[in-house]
C-alpha cells in the first residue's frame, strides 16, 4: 500500500478557487479502481492550511493516479491559488 499525505498552504482569499480544484481530483482519485481512500481536510486552526492524504494499493497504482490529467490540470492551476510549493511525503505501508 502506498500513502500520501500532502502539505497545502492556500493564497489568502484563493480558498474556493482551491476547493473546487481539488473537487475534480478528489473525484479522479476515487473513481480509480486502486484508490483505497483520498480526503482532504482543512487544519484546525491554521486559516490556510491543508492536508491531503491518500492510500493506494500499489505504487503502479499511484504513479497512474500522478499521471492522470486530472492531476495535471490541478498543477497547472495550483500557482494561482497555492502560496508555497506541496509538501508531499509518500510512504510504503502494510494493511494490517
Amino acid at each position: 500500500m502506498i500513502i500520501n499525505y500532502s502539505h497545502l498552504e492556500v493564497k489568502p482569499g484563493h480558498e474556493e478557487e482551491f476547493l473546487e480544484a481539488c473537487k475534480l481530483v478528489l473525484k479522479g482519485a476515487r473513481a480509480n479502481e486502486g484508490n483505497i481512500n483520498y480526503n482532504l481536510v482543512k487544519v484546525f486552526g491554521e486559516e490556510n492550511t491543508y492536508k491531503a492524504v491518500g492510500f493506494w494499493r500499489d505504487a503502479e497504482i499511484y504513479d497512474a493516479h500522478l499521471a492522470s490529467d486530472y492531476v495535471a490540470d490541478y498543477m497547472k492551476k495550483s500557482t494561482e491559488f497555492l502560496s508555497a510549493p506541496i509538501m508531499k511525503e509518500v510512504i510504503r505501508g502494510e494493511n494490517r
